[in-house]
């Protein structure tokens, strides 16, 4: 008899551990119980009569594993970015180095005088006033690196180790530990990058805000998921609905704040107009933005209409209330089939807007907090045993033996107990959670409603970003205009004038519109910081963004024509230059082959869309076997572009090469 009971427990222990029960453990205390006889259990393993406590309700399991999956990709590619990137952006060698700045700050600013290099030795001790300056930084301006050496090196090891981190957060190994490691590891990149204009995105907040919230979805305290002991399932209570509700509260300001941005910013929006001209002026156009183009206007204006009413309207469906019990009455099913219908909508509009162009991860990162409107029953049955264990009823059941007198075993009444304690200790964190937010939330709701002044676009009112506004294309471009740099070479022969003639060839970005004859590039999620920032300057007045939010520029071309100070390429024994891997492979090479040009300038273009998509791969393909194409020489064409004017005149480098001078060439 002992023999069975024990051995009814460990299945009950290995059945939680497994996650095939992921209800919030007070569901079991306060609903009533239903005890199923022998013949429905059907179990060949045991002789004796045993039971089986059931509750029927709504799990999130799918939706959970998936949200932290998604998330932890997000993570890993914006950690990646910043490893192929930050350093000839902001590096010590970048186009806008940040280190002096924040040295300066953490010192002068508030008097964090801590030497991170040496705070891990036990022979240096600091003053608690020394230790209250630095934890003041961190709190205005949340880093890691108000205690550790800000450097390349550093920067270097921050990034790898949160691409490990994220990669198992893809794997499914989860903590609130880890996420939380996360979480202020991208916070302290983006602290760090908060003097220059290469993340001041609204996908920085949305992805720290997304972040946060995904601490509290973690069932594990400490270990990762796949780590974590199977015996424990008593320390692994899963978030509660409230966890659940705070992403579909911001799954609902994202929606409504691009919404409402759209209505009270540009006039096009109003007048259906808007989308004539946004797949050709957009940041970063791929392949698919030649269709979307190209479509009838009259359905570009129903998309217009179709745009509004997902975003104003159907948003509010998200925030209808649900419960974690399976609905009983008209209203709360009602309420359950809005709120899933609400999620796909949100969530399909994401992935139309994503195929449209290349939205860096804005459109991928949205998905995320959709997903927190459907629960395991918006999923077919195979994706339920996948990722959750779950039974094609979607019943979460919990295994008790019972004696043949009818007592419950000691040892499952003592795990029960165990369970109710974390539960209640977890419930009471996550009733914390959602009071904080709803603080916090109100200068978003204010801004909203614009009760103190015009709506702010992805703008933050707490230094940790908590609780952000957010929006996207207020105002659309009616016309394209692309910066074009160019360098010149001279060519070793006489002209007519008996002047050495130039050789003018334009630098490549590695995705932005260029050379007319260069076929678009699909790089969602992955943002390409430079590209996006360059996109800036189109906009007229063209002077305002160049010398203001995007100075670097000026900085790129003294680079480009200094190459860090050297007449000579770049070899195996000198290492490429960090900045120069920011530009497209091709220009890259050319630079190490021929060195640092004499000449450089930008002109502005106007970009038009050739053709559709449908026009350019058919002309492809009948070129392709056309006799122009046996030597290489058929090309299709992509944009028509049109000169505009000179937006930086000819410059050179003095003899120093650390200063741009006009040239009369």
């Amino acid at each position: 008899m002992a023999d069975r009971n024990k051995e009814s427990s460990s299945n009950t222990a290995a059945s939680d551990a497994a996650g095939e029960t992921y209800a919030s453990r007070s569901d079991i205390v306060e609903e009533p119980l239903v005890i199923l006889s022998d013949s429905d259990i059907n179990d060949n393993n045991q002789s004796k009569s045993t039971s089986t406590v059931t509750h029927a309700g709504l799990s999130y399991a799918v939706s959970g594993r998936l949200v932290l999956g998604l998330l932890g990709c997000m993570y890993f590619l914006a950690f990646y970015g910043a490893y192929q990137q930050w350093e000839g952006l902001m590096g010590s060698h970048g186009l806008n180095p940040v280190y002096s700045y924040l040295e300066t700050q953490r010192k002068k600013t508030y008097g964090c005088t801590i030497n991170p290099k040496s705070l891990l030795k036990l022979e240096n001790y600091y003053s608690v006033e020394q230790f209250s300056n630095c934890l003041k930084g961190f709190v205005d301006h949340p880093s890691l690196f108000w205690f550790f050496e800000h450097s390349d090196r550093a920067m270097r090891t921050l990034v790898l180790s949160g691409m490990t981190l994220s990669a198992l957060c893809i794997l499914g190994s989860t903590s609130m530990a880890l996420m939380v490691a996360l979480w202020l590891s991208y916070f302290s990149i983006v602290t760090s990058a908060e003097m220059s204009s290469f993340y001041a995105y609204g996908w920085e907040s949305q992805l720290l805000e997304t972040g946060f919230l995904a601490i509290f979805l973690c069932q594990n305290w400490l270990l990762p998921h796949r780590l974590a002991a199977s015996d424990q399932p008593a320390a692994q209570p899963e978030a509660s609905p409230l966890v659940w509700y705070l992403f579909r509260w911001l799954c609902f300001r994202i929606s409504i704040g691009a919404g409402m941005i759209k209505i009270r910013g540009d006039s096009c929006w109003t007048q259906k107009t808007c989308l004539l001209y946004h797949f050709e002026t957009q940041p970063i156009p791929s392949p698919l933005s030649f269709v979307f183009h190209f479509l009838p206007q009259f359905v570009l204006k129903r998309a217009v209409d179709l745009d509004l009413f997902v975003q104003v309207y159907t948003s509010w469906f998200v925030l209808l209330p649900t419960t974690n019990v399976a609905p009983s009455s008209l209203w709360s099913k009602a309420s359950l089939v809005l709120v899933r219908l609400g999620g796909w909508i949100q969530a399909g509009f994401m992935i139309n807007i994503a195929l449209s162009g290349n939205m860096s991860m804005l459109n991928h990162l949205t998905i995320i907090p959709a997903l927190a409107c459907l629960d395991d029953n918006c999923y077919p049955v195979w994706i339920r045993r996948r990722f959750s264990g779950l039974t094609a009823h979607n019943n979460k059941t919990a295994e008790i033996g019972m004696k043949d007198d009818d007592t419950v075993d000691i040892s499952t009444e003592s795990l029960q107990s165990h369970r109710w304690r974390w539960t209640s200790f977890r419930l009471w964190i996550d009733v914390g959670l959602f009071m904080m937010i709803l603080v916090l939330s109100k200068p978003t709701v204010e801004n909203l409603l614009q009760l103190n002044s015009r709506q702010a676009m992805n703008a933050s009112f707490d230094s940790f970003r908590l609780v952000n506004t957010y929006g996207a294309f207020g105002s659309v471009g009616k016309q394209r205009f692309e910066p074009i740099v160019s360098i010149a070479y001279k060519i070793n022969q006489a002209g007519d004038d008996g002047k050495e003639p130039l050789e003018w060839i334009e630098i490549e970005f590695p995705c932005k519109p260029g050379s007319i004859h260069r076929r678009p590039c699909f790089c969602a999620p992955y943002h390409y910081r430079l590209d996006w920032n360059i996109w800036f300057i189109g906009f007229p007045p063209h002077d305002y963004y160049l010398n203001r939010r995007e100075k670097w520029l000026y900085i790129l071309l003294l680079k480009i024509l200094g190459m860090e100070g050297s007449k000579q390429p770049t070899t195996k024994t000198k290492p490429t230059p960090p900045w120069l891997n920011l530009l497209d492979p091709v220009s890259v090479e050319l630079l190490k082959q021929r060195g640092p040009p004499l000449y450089a300038k930008v002109d502005m273009y106007h970009y038009e869309m050739a053709a559709p998509l449908w026009k350019i791969a058919s002309e492809y393909f009948n070129g392709v076997f056309s006799d122009s194409s046996k030597d290489g020489g058929y090309k299709i064409q992509w944009w028509n572009r049109y000169f505009k004017e000179n937006l930086v005149p000819v410059v050179t480098v003095d003899g120093k090469r650390d200063q741009l001078y006009l040239a009369s060439a």
